[in-house]
This record gives C-alpha cells, structure tokens and sequence, in this order.
C-alpha cells in the first residue's frame, strides 16, 4: 500500500493531458510534464496563486471552471480550446 502515492505520482506525471492541480485558496500545487511543455509551467509557478499566472487566462481564462469545480463538485473539462 505504501508505493501508491508514488504509483499517482507517476502516472499524473505521464499523462498526456495537460492537467493542473489547484487548492481551494486557488495555489497551483501539482502541474504535470504535459501541462509544463505546453502551458510553460515551471517549478517556480508551483505554489504561487493560479490568478497571478499567465496559465489563468491563456489560452482561456480557468478561474471560472475551477469556481465551478468547488461549486459543483465534480469535474469540469474544457475541450477544443484553440491556441
């Protein structure tokens, strides 16, 4: 049981969707390899408030599915963006 953090920590980091992992005081915690190539997230983003990112607006504002997700409770996916 003890390697399944390890086990997420992997495949989140391998996933090739672009996924960002943001707290509910709107902190970017977690941004994997996919998300850094194509939103140019790096390791000094991590942490810092999702809103003061370019990543928030560009290519299509976030803060307000990521509102929705805490609303709603479920997961929302933006599809066809174009860059």
């Amino acid at each position: 049981m003890s390697n399944h953090p390890r086990l997420f920590e992997t495949a989140f980091a391998v996933e090739p969707t672009a996924q960002l992992v943001v707290d509910r005081g709107g902190l970017l915690r977690l941004a994997n390899h996919q998300a850094q190539v194509l939103l140019g997230i790096t390791p000094r983003d991590l942490n810092r408030p999702l809103q003061e990112l370019q990543v928030s607006y560009r290519p299509v504002s976030l803060l307000t599915p990521i509102q929705q997700v805490y609303t709603e409770h479920h997961p929302v996916v933006l599809k066809d963006i174009e860059w």
